[in-house]
């Protein structure tokens, strides 16, 4: 193979992105507020969300790019391999056990 091939992924504001995710955190009050992440820039940092309760669970997201939240179910114990930019709150999401990764 001939020449260096960049394999990196790369979030919209440069930052790098894995398969195997380098921060986490946890998802705090959806009931209230929705939630992003925000760059030194204040952009928004694209993220994927670890659903680590047993039950699955449907949030409104909205994906990078796009204008509009789109509801999706993100299965119980399981990471999510699509990358979202923020999530809507919903003062009926009862308990739950989300965090962020990217």
């Amino acid at each position: 193979m001939a020449g260096n091939i960049d394999v990196d992924l790369l979030t919209r504001s440069g930052q790098r992105s894995t398969v195997n995710l380098g921060k986490y955190g946890d998802i705090p009050d959806l009931a209230t507020s929705n939630f992003s992440i925000l760059d030194d820039e204040g952009r928004k940092i694209p993220f994927h969300v670890i659903n680590e309760g047993e039950e699955n669970i449907t949030l409104s997201v909205k994906y990078p790019f796009a204008e509009t939240f789109q509801n999706r179910v993100f299965f119980a114990e399981n990471e999510s391999p699509y990358m979202v930019e923020e999530i809507e709150a919903n003062a009926a999401i009862g308990t739950y056990y989300l965090a962020w990764g990217y």
